[in-house]
């Protein structure tokens, strides 16, 4: 195993998700400043398709970016995708309308779905089989404390010298991720060779496909839970501002402890936990305590128990990514890269319609918005529990 090179992406993954984690707590009160009416229905859903339209542009191009790093090499392939990333997020902080917005929104998307894959298929390039998990666990465990120290930076930089600038954490996480740039040309050897480009180049994944594979029900769990998280993050700014008067500062310290945990636990915990009980076991876990804290966060009756039921949620979440893909890669009737691909559509997939359906909802009813969702985990959980224990079975 490339000990360096897998250091050397490490710690490009650490500054990429540490600028991701930066805006976290800032996007939605910046687009508000460009908004008439933040409180009307229209404002909140134009925020929920701006967040939406991210997830949506990945989603559609990933598969284009890996086929390109398949074809023409992974580095330069990953050198486009943070160099968009670092410029479209300083033109995010540059905008001064909300077409603007939109538009780098999109870009951004489109541009940075060739970072993270195309590092994945680097990690795959130079490491073998028995090194393989440890080398994609180091890239997760750096992007995951990438995101614990993120949104408590994004949270400070919005206010400084008794005013509110939510414009320039966007500036400096643009800047980090233009950072790795020089460090990718220069330490990063290609790790495709020639001769092996251009290979597989037939295989095409499609979501109708994912729908007919045997392990669909493992791929409905990642859309499940990446649509419930990820509407929750969008609304949680909302929610902390209508309840508590509060904003990004605060927003930054909550998911900070949630990461902090997370991680804890991913780094540490979780392999003992699925091998002791088994990962059907824990995914319903994770599920249930999803449920449970989406529900009660719009009861919250001061700052400190919106944290721990956020961090609920979260750690419900975070359980359960690592716990699904083990499921998947230990039981897939297909290839690992076609079944994690797969997956990744689904995700996606959450990604995209989440923001948007909570947006609406929240917009509707506060209260309402949470109580929908978290009775949705709930209600989709007891449908997919007897396909779950199927599949358990057939694999036992």
């Amino acid at each position: 195993m490339h000990k360096r090179t897998l250091a050397i992406l490490c710690l490009i993954m650490f500054l990429v998700m540490l600028g991701f984690g930066i805006i976290i707590p800032n996007i939605v009160y910046f687009v508000q400043t460009f908004q008439e009416n933040p409180n009307s229905q229209r404002a909140k859903v134009e925020i929920g398709i701006l967040m939406a339209l991210y997830s949506a542009m990945q989603f559609l191009f990933t598969p284009f970016w890996g086929r390109l790093s398949d074809q023409r090499g992974r580095k330069p392939i990953i050198l486009v995708g943070l160099a968009g990333s670092g410029l479209t997020l300083i033109l995010f902080g540059l905008a001064k309308s909300m077409g603007m917005l939109f538009g780098v929104r999109a870009l951004a998307g489109f541009l940075s779905a060739a970072a993270l894959p195309t590092v994945m298929a680097y990690v795959a390039d130079v490491t073998d089989e028995h090194n393989r998990g440890h080398g994609m666990g180091l890239i997760g465990a750096s992007m995951g404390m990438g995101f614990v120290f993120g949104p408590a930076i994004g949270g400070l930089l919005s206010h400084w010298g008794g005013k509110v600038h939510y414009e320039v954490p966007f500036f400096l996480a643009g800047g980090l991720s233009l950072l790795t740039v020089p460090v990718a040309y220069i330490y990063l050897s290609e790790s495709l060779s020639p001769g092996k480009r251009g290979k597989h180049l037939e295989d095409r994944l499609s979501l109708w496909n994912a729908f007919r594979h045997p392990l669909v029900p493992l791929f409905l769990v990642a859309l499940l839970n990446t649509f419930v998280f990820s509407g929750g993050e969008v609304i949680i700014a909302l929610l902390l501002r209508d309840l508590f008067d509060a904003g990004a500062r605060e927003l930054g310290i909550i998911l900070t402890v949630m990461g902090v945990l997370a991680v804890g636990i991913q780094g540490g915990a979780l392999g003992r936990l699925i091998n002791r009980f088994k990962e059907m076991k824990l995914t319903i876990i994770g599920l249930f305590a999803l449920a449970v804290g989406i529900l009660l966060m719009p009861f919250s009756t001061n700052l400190v128990t919106l944290t721990i039921y956020v961090t609920l949620a979260g750690l419900g979440s975070q359980i359960i990514r690592p716990t699904n893909a083990s499921w998947i890669s230990k039981i897939t009737p297909t290839g690992q890269g076609t079944a994690m691909g797969m997956m990744d559509s689904f995700l996606s997939l959450g990604r995209v319609l989440g923001p948007i359906v909570a947006t609406m909802l929240y917009g509707w009813n506060l209260h309402g918005a949470y109580l929908l969702m978290g009775t949705f985990v709930l209600v989709a959980t007891a449908g997919l529990y007897p396909f779950l224990r199927r599949l358990q079975h057939s694999a036992a």
